[in-house]
């Protein structure tokens, strides 16, 4: 069965390699779900928020363990359906070695968000959403009486990104979560803001994105390393994790 034509609409971000066949083309769609301008957050206007409801955030199960630049890409389908594999591979491998440690990173990030939150003066009530997709979700009707306001975040990709294969361009944690803060009474979107912790791309971030710099001490030169070296591994993740939870708390305050 052939992979199916995607075509990018206007206002679209597709990059490169993303785009190619396979299940990374998702990430491309992630790119369009959180394409819409950021809303700044006005305390003071927002309406007297002193409860948020945080919602279950969506992420995938499974890491991504990416090489943007690999030279597989450049060799038409036979090259990327190659290169797929070979993610599989490395993919799998490093979910062994975080699964040795029983690390999951939802709840790492679910913590940290809550504590951000509750430095930044807020009351926090975890709320268990069902989550389809990489997405906001679509209504917050039946939720819990209580919170004025819902966070809800979702990420686009998860794991350990590597801008090219060599010694150079080593892998480190990457993270891509964007978040909306919904008024509770009537719907009205409070906040909306991206954060992505280690922007590798060979051009600047544009303004409409938080962008966090990578922890140097957690950089691994192949993907074997990070097998071989699972507590750094999952070390780097958490540190990941909770920064970008304490971006989105930041944004809020």
């Amino acid at each position: 069965m052939p992979w199916p034509v995607f075509k990018p609409f206007q206002g679209f971000a597709c990059h490169g390699a993303f785009c190619g066949p396979g299940r990374r083309w998702r990430w491309c769609w992630g790119l369009a779900a959180c394409a819409a301008p950021p809303i700044p957050y006005d305390r003071q206007g927002a309406g007297g928020v002193q409860t948020i409801g945080v919602l279950t955030p969506y992420m995938s199960e499974q890491a991504t363990v990416f090489v943007w630049g690999s030279p597989g890409r450049m060799f038409g389908l036979v090259g990327a359906l190659a290169e797929a594999a070979a993610q599989s591979a490395r993919e799998g491998r490093v979910k062994g070695a975080l699964d040795s440690r029983q690390f999951q990173a939802r709840p790492v990030f679910e913590e940290a968000l809550g504590a951000a939150l509750t430095t930044q003066g807020y009351r926090v009530v975890p709320v268990t959403v069902a989550r389809s997709g990489r997405d906001f979700l679509d209504r917050y009707s039946g939720l819990p009486e209580g919170p004025e306001a819902w966070l809800d975040c979702f990420f686009v990709d998860w794991g350990y990104f590597a801008a090219a294969g060599g010694d150079d361009t080593p892998y480190r944690p990457y993270l891509n979560v964007t978040c909306r803060l919904v008024r509770a009474k009537d719907g009205a979107v409070l906040m909306r803001d991206r954060v992505i912790y280690n922007w590798f791309f060979n051009r600047d971030p544009p303004m409409s994105v938080v962008t966090l710099p990578p922890d140097p001490q957690f950089s691994f030169r192949t993907s074997d390393d990070l097998v071989a070296e699972p507590d750094r591994a999952v070390a780097g993740l958490v540190a990941a994790l909770r920064a970008a939870a304490g971006a989105v708390g930041t944004v809020l305050k």
